[in-house]
């Protein structure tokens, strides 16, 4: 099983390795979430926060979450370093320690500004505890630091999105106008790219 970060890399993906694959397309550092992942009180709360149709979020998700994981040997995953796709990663990886999914995962993190399949890292996944870590984080809205930094960097970063602190941080260090602000993903690659949020600048984060 091989699931990418997205329909643009992943037309990339099939179109220089001939695999199989499937496309990731949710955006998990926007909108509301529950405990309850991927099932129809979940799936309502996500249509609605991302402002579309039950049919076409169905069309867009139901190759990741309808998919026989249990009789799957192996799982890689190919995403971007950004918050963003790395927030994505996090939901996979809660999704997969829920329905007791424990064989190999790896995570190939990817270089997204290029025409091919450039792997910038690699890393071997385990799913236990990613659960939990989705309960603190996306529903308590928890601070809590993994062995990996980029995870953390990338949880800090969801926390002052949905804390409301990231327009005072976008600010504050890049001095630019209220007219110019705007939450997109250049702007939280860069905050990832300066590793995270301080403390200091985010006193609503535990």
């Amino acid at each position: 099983m091989i699931i990418t970060n997205g329909e643009c890399f992943n037309e990339i993906f099939q179109r220089k390795t001939g695999l199989n694959s499937f496309a990731f397309n949710e955006a998990f550092m926007i909108g509301r979430v529950n405990e309850h992942l991927f099932t129809d009180d979940f799936i309502s709360l996500r249509v609605s926060s991302l402002n579309t149709t039950l049919d076409i979020y169905h069309q867009k998700i139901d190759d990741i979450i309808k998919y026989d994981y249990l009789n799957c040997d192996n799982i890689e995953l190919y995403f971007g370093q950004d918050a963003f796709c790395i927030i994505n990663v996090l939901v996979l990886l809660a999704y997969l320690d829920k329905i007791n999914y424990h064989n190999k995962i790896v995570l190939n993190i990817i270089d997204e500004d290029v025409d091919d399949v450039k792997i910038l890292s690699r890393y071997a996944m385990q799913t236990d505890g990613y659960y939990a870590l989705f309960i603190k984080v996306f529903i308590e809205k928890l601070c809590i630091k993994t062995k990996y930094d980029f995870i953390n960097k990338s949880i800090q970063v969801y926390l002052a999105y949905h804390n409301g602190n990231m327009l005072k941080y976008i600010q504050a260090k890049h001095k630019i106008d209220n007219k110019e602000l705007g939450f997109t993903k250049e702007m939280l690659a860069k905050l990832y790219e300066e590793g995270g949020i301080d403390e200091k600048d985010n006193d609503d984060v535990s």
